[in-house]
């Protein structure tokens, strides 16, 4: 478990501070330009679980492999019976969009105040 914790962390610090780095390099940038480098960092962060279901593995020459390959076997006993309440069915996928949502909603909201506030609208 901390092993996958890490690995998330070193992902999403690696591509949020990439961008970052990209706004600092080239700092001549306009805001809007700033703006959408950090919005595709976000968007990449928030679509990195699906592209690593969808887009197959590459094995990178010179890279550890694994030691082998051995086999688990889970066995599961029920005990006791249930009760007869209902349990929650939340899906992992609308966890996963809602706090996409919530973490990306600042930021689309900035974008969308600095793309009516050049174009000379209100709100």
């Amino acid at each position: 478990m901390f092993a996958l914790i890490a690995n998330l962390l070193f992902r999403s610090s690696l591509i949020l501070g990439t961008g970052t780095l990209l706004c600092r390099l080239f700092s001549g940038l306009r805001p809007k330009q700033k703006h959408a480098i950090l919005l595709d960092s976000f968007l990449l962060l928030l679509l990195w679980p699906i592209l690593a279901a969808v887009l197959p593995e590459v094995n990178l020459p010179g890279a550890r492999q694994p030691a082998g390959t051995g086999t688990v076997t889970v066995q599961q006993f029920v005990v006791g019976q249930r009760s007869a309440a209902p349990q929650p069915n939340t899906s992992p996928i609308a966890v996963w969009a809602l706090a996409a949502f919530t973490a990306l909603a600042p930021l689309l909201l900035a974008h969308l105040r600095l793309r009516v506030s050049q174009t000379g609208g209100s709100m």
